[in-house]
């Protein structure tokens, strides 16, 4: 069973059979959340950072966290390009 949810504010009703979770470093991927995530296989977040996780809590329930770091670095490179454009057309 695979769960993706935006935020978690308390473990969901799912999360206890998940095998896999993905979704937002927001906040409440806690001590509990692990717990009671017991089957979980994999935490894959949608974002580059994972500050929000207690990645003590996950390293202890030995649930690997992959993020995803650089998935939108060519947008932002893209941007910044374009946007810089303008500046320089003097």
């Amino acid at each position: 069973m695979t769960h993706a949810l935006e935020r978690v504010t308390e473990p969901c009703r799912a999360l206890p059979e998940a095998e896999f979770w993905m979704g937002f470093a927001r906040g409440g991927l806690d001590e509990a959340f692990f717990k009671t995530g017991k089957r979980l296989k994999l935490v894959q977040l949608i974002s580059a950072g994972y500050d929000a996780i207690d990645m003590a809590a996950a390293r202890r329930s030995g649930i690997p966290v992959c993020n995803n770091g650089g998935s939108n670095s060519v947008s932002v490179a893209e941007h910044s390009s374009c946007s810089s454009s303008p500046c320089s057309s003097g």
